[in-house]
């Protein structure tokens, strides 16, 4: 998914700033460790890597018939794994996990047809036939998922800020 790509890698560099805003010096950024030269890692006391682990899920029901209707909840849940190396050796110093509790948004889709839907079955396939086309629609699904989103994001900042401390 596109956007959960794109919500780590800003997660990413807000890290970064958080890092260099509570005074830690940062060296680069780097997918792994591995990607540093022997000299960077002589020039650094640590190396600091997160694992970003971000689900995104829905719970919901449906009625069929007309109007056709979907009712549920968008529900984002992730944790963020921070380890310290050594940067020479490698050799973990700590590792510290850090969770959000689930965000979760209600949603309702809403599709009434000008004639009730039917159910065909043919050749072992069951599908919903609409004759008459869409009369009226309504579909939260992505305002849900924007706002669980952005609920989801402000809260995992808010705790990286709290637990990332120089000492």
């Amino acid at each position: 998914m596109i956007i959960l790509t794109m919500l780590k890698k800003f997660l990413q560099t807000d890290l970064e700033q958080i890092l260099l805003a509570k005074n830690v010096r940062v060296l680069g950024v780097f997918k792994t460790r591995d990607e540093m030269n022997f000299d960077e890692k002589k020039r650094v006391t640590y190396a600091f890597t997160p694992e970003i682990s971000i689900n995104v899920d829905t719970k919901s029901k449906s009625s069929g018939g007309s109007p056709c209707v979907e009712e549920g909840d968008v529900i984002i849940n992730g944790v963020v794994t921070l380890t310290l190396r050594e940067s020479i050796t490698g050799e973990k110093l700590w590792v510290k996990r850090i969770e959000v509790s689930p965000i979760i948004k209600p949603y309702k889709f809403v599709a009434k047809y000008k004639e009730p839907c039917h159910i065909e079955y043919t050749l072992g396939v069951m599908g919903v036939l609409i004759s008459s086309g869409l009369g009226e629609e309504r579909d939260e699904t992505d305002q849900a998922l924007a706002a669980a989103l952005s609920e989801f994001y402000m809260a995992l900042g808010d705790k990286l800020w709290r637990h990332i401390d120089p000492e």
